[in-house]
């Protein structure tokens, strides 16, 4: 398991205006917790599988819906949720704003089937930090979670064009409201 060393150096004066030096060392273990949110058992094994190959990672939650999503986030805060669109009473855009809202810190990466850009874009619109396909790589899995949980965006090349397409055209009609 990855860690790293935090020093802490107190400093006290005494009496006789000398200073008194304490040192103490501490060793933090940093795991992303993550939360995998998705209608199929399945997927949620799966992922569950490729995850736990890594020393830096745990499945701290599963959730079969986004209601579910939601309250396991409320309690138990995650680092990363993995984020299915296409779930029973919630769907993953709702949810993403719902967990967000209960767990603000928490970073979405929607994981769908849908390769479709219109949806990469509402997620990223709805505050999801990623927008990943099931049919990726685990490698590329791992290198998703990772990022989210580093605060950086992570869609796939194949959308990425697409997605900043759609930002440009966005914008222009902004200028051309805005004249």
């Amino acid at each position: 398991m990855p860690s790293y060393t935090v020093m802490w150096i107190y400093i006290y004066a005494n009496e006789f205006d000398s200073f008194l030096w304490s040192v103490e060392v501490e060793r933090v273990s940093t795991v992303i917790k993550i939360m995998i949110a998705d209608d199929h058992t399945l997927i949620r094994r799966a992922v569950r599988q490729v995850v736990e190959k890594e020393d830096d990672m745990e499945i701290a939650a599963e959730a079969c819906n986004g209601h579910e999503a939601e309250e396991q986030a409320s309690q138990i805060h995650p680092d990363v949720v993995l984020m299915d669109l296409d779930m029973p009473y919630c769907d993953g855009f709702e949810a993403t704003e719902r967990v967000l809202a209960c767990s603000p810190h928490s970073r979405i990466v929607i994981f769908t089937a849908s390769h479709e850009e219109q949806y990469a874009f509402q997620a990223i619109q709805r505050g999801a930090i990623g927008y990943i396909t099931k049919d990726i790589e685990p490698d590329a899995l791992i290198h998703a979670i990772r990022c989210a949980a580093r605060d950086e965006l992570c869609i796939p090349r194949s959308l990425t064009a697409q997605v900043i397409t759609h930002l440009r055209s966005l914008g222009q009609q902004a200028l051309q409201t805005a004249q």
